[in-house]
């Protein structure tokens, strides 16, 4: 059995997550490297785990060849990807709501200082949702 580094660039850029689906690399703690006439490359813990194995051939509908590296590493390298996938999401998420809370209730800009001790992003999100036109008139 083949025994690989995840810990190398170059075996971390093989690595390709698109070719089975998220819940089974996750669940499972394995990771897709490439396919070769039908026959799916993939990393994996345990060779000895021949349920796993065969229930990644039934769910993927095809053979398999196998490649071992530590559970550790495949789960920093699951844990790392999925992380910096959920905080540019999160990110993204953040920032365009602060956008809209700089914009206030009149969607004037202005500025927004996030380093300003005294601003509250919570109360100044609340103050824009529970804003009412005209109540101030």
């Amino acid at each position: 059995m083949e025994y690989i580094s995840l810990e190398k660039e170059e075996t971390r850029s093989q690595i390709d997550l698109s070719l089975i689906p998220e819940d089974l690399v996750k669940k499972h703690l394995v990771l897709p490297i490439r396919t070769d006439n039908g026959r799916l490359k993939l990393v994996i813990h345990d060779p000895m785990d021949l349920e796993l194995l065969d229930l990644l051939r039934f769910r993927l509908n095809r053979e398999l060849d196998t490649v071992i590296a530590p559970k550790s590493a495949i789960k920093s390298f699951i844990d790392g990807t999925t992380r910096t996938e959920h905080e540019n999401t999160f990110g993204i998420a953040l920032n365009r709501t602060l956008l809209f809370v700089s914009a206030g209730p009149d969607g004037d800009f202005g500025t927004l200082d996030l380093t300003d001790p005294d601003f509250d992003p919570i109360a100044t999100a609340d103050n824009v949702y529970s804003y009412k036109p005209g109540a101030d008139q």
